[in-house]
């Protein structure tokens, strides 16, 4: 009966609204009743008792008093709405019943003074100490009272004083078990109000995983050793066409080797080969969902740690179809246009064969016809290079040999001599007289027109361009810098994207199709070399290429 304390002065946790709700409410009340009834069926025991082997015992007024008081106080209790009454109410209850049995047992006739254990308890479960030590001053009083009235001998006053003694002990003894229990009570209580905030915040943090992995495009599956499907995200399920109900049962999309080839055996799937603990990474799969629909996916694995005795992995799946149709596109298109080119450059080389093999040209017009004729050479092989695929493909060129970087340079600015006089830029060159590197001299050649396109594109009228070249034993080096435009410091880290144009360069109105330092980019790196670029918006860039001078034995 210690589980629902009608006294609210016990603690703050007690007194919090939690602990008023209705159904504490109803416990409190229960609570009342069940202390004074068992007092109450004690003194019906006692009357029906006294009844038998006692018959006098009614006619013994304090006796039926007490016994009266008693029921009118049960009556009283069970009426009274203790939900709407004050806690510190239920304190009158247990001392009219200490008074009660002071009637009961005056005079000490019949021995009942043991009936007090009852209200004491009741007192020293649920009140504070000096509550308790004023039920016991009221006994004592009482059994003064009792004491003085009938000149009690000295062995009553022993009687009487052990009587006190015991309830005292009683009651502290109670008083402390019910002091105890109420703060184990109100720990576990707070330790289960921590595990429900711990339990909350781990719901929340696992829906928002959930909704933050369900808003991701790319398809994440988590998969058992054994192969079972334990999670997956939404992206995932829509992709495979799964159950959401029931994962592990077969999804309606297939996956084949290539678009509309061979469907992929069982165990060559993405997902057994995650199972086996195979890692792959960006590995091609096509796709074909109930809808009908292509897809080209890119799938990984990585294993992950065990959980729970479990060894799992995750399968991640990413949807290229619009990237592979970009591409295929872009493909299409650049043969297309390469092919078209080479037509019109054929025409206009063979035409700059017939004027040199003239022989009333001036000295001068030959020069430049000369030049015309190198630049279409040069284009027409990279618009061949281009329709057979092998240009920027990250295949290694066979036309690696012993080039002087220095002839390099000045071939490329003496091609560029008339843009740049147009413009009104200065344009300079330092270098030492040879600069000898293995490379491709034609890709070589691209890296160099591709840089000084750019320095003079966007340099305006009186901007500086300069050429730096040098070597030492092991590496050449060439910056290429300009008093242009420059380039904003968060653009600098996507200047090698391909088709990526700063803001600066497209609100300048310059054409451009943002591929040119992607190549430069690629073809330093197939040599072996590397690329940086530092600018300052207003103050111009500057391009730094690095070379190796000699090729490694393994590229050789």
């Amino acid at each position: 009966m210690i589980t629902a304390a009608p006294d609210a002065e016990l603690s703050s946790a007690e007194r919090s609204p939690a602990l008023r709700r209705p159904s504490r409410n109803r416990a409190r009340s229960r609570s009342i009743w069940l202390w004074q009834l068992s007092l109450a069926a004690g003194v019906i025991t006692i009357s029906l008792v006294g009844a038998v082997i006692l018959p006098d015992i009614y006619s013994y007024v304090p006796f039926v008093i007490g016994s009266l008081m008693i029921a009118a106080i049960t009556i009283v209790t069970i009426g009274l709405p203790w939900r709407r009454l004050p806690a510190r109410a239920v304190l009158i209850i247990p001392l009219l019943d200490i008074i009660a049995i002071g009637f009961i047992s005056y005079g000490g006739v019949y021995r009942l003074s043991y009936l007090w254990v009852f209200p004491i308890a009741w007192v020293a479960t649920y009140y504070s100490a000096r509550w308790l030590v004023a039920a016991i001053g009221t006994v004592t009083v009482l059994l003064a009272i009792d004491a003085l009235t009938f000149a009690a001998a000295p062995m009553t006053v022993q009687r009487l004083l052990v009587i006190v003694l015991s309830l005292s002990f009683l009651g502290m003894c109670i008083h402390n078990v019910a002091r105890n229990a109420r703060s184990l009570r109100n720990l576990l209580s707070r330790q289960a109000d921590r595990l429900r905030q711990t339990l909350e915040r781990t719901r929340k943090q696992a829906a928002r995983t959930t909704q933050m992995f369900d808003s991701l495009d790319v398809a994440v599956a988590r998969i058992s050793s054994t192969g079972e499907i334990l999670a997956v995200n939404e992206a995932y399920r829509e992709l495979y066409a799964l159950d959401p109900d029931d994962l592990n049962l077969p999804g309606g999309s297939v996956e084949y080797d290539s678009e509309r080839g061979d469907a992929l055996a069982a165990s060559e799937r993405p997902l057994a080969r995650a199972t086996r603990g195979e890692l792959t990474d960006g590995e091609r799969v096509w796709l074909f969902d109930p809808e009908g629909s292509w897809h080209v996916l890119t799938v990984s694995t990585r294993p992950l740690p065990a959980e729970d005795g479990v060894d799992s992995a995750v399968l991640i799946v990413q949807d290229v179809s619009e990237l592979h149709r970009a591409e295929q596109e872009r493909r299409t298109l650049a043969a297309t246009v390469s092919h078209e080119l080479r037509n019109p450059l054929t025409a206009a080389l063979a035409h700059t064969e017939l004027l040199l093999e003239r022989d009333d040209l001036p000295a001068r017009a030959r020069e430049q016809i000369a030049l015309i004729e190198a630049a279409g050479e040069r284009m027409l092989h990279l618009v061949t290079q281009t329709i057979e695929g092998t240009v920027a493909a990250g295949s290694e060129c066979p036309g690696y040999s012993t080039v002087d970087l220095r002839r390099i340079l000045d071939a490329s600015v003496e091609s560029f001599t008339p843009a740049v006089t147009a413009a009104g830029v200065t344009l300079t060159v330092d270098a030492p007289d040879e600069v000898i590197v293995d490379a491709d001299a034609f890709r070589l050649r691209q890296v160099i027109d591709n840089l000084l396109t750019n320095a003079v594109k966007y340099s305006g009228a009186d901007d500086r361009v300069s050429i730096v070249a040098e070597e030492d034993a092991a590496e050449a080096r060439v910056a290429i810098a300009d008093t242009g435009m420059g380039i904003d410091a968060v653009e600098l880290p996507h200047i090698f994207e391909p088709y990526f144009r700063g803001q600066a360069a497209r609100e300048s109105g310059v054409t451009g199709s943002g591929l040119g330092m992607a190549v430069v980019k690629e073809i330093v790196e197939e040599h072996g070399g590397s690329v940086g670029v530092a600018s300052t918006p207003g103050l111009g860039t500057t391009v730094t290429m690095t070379l190796p001078r000699r090729r490694s034995q393994e590229e050789n």
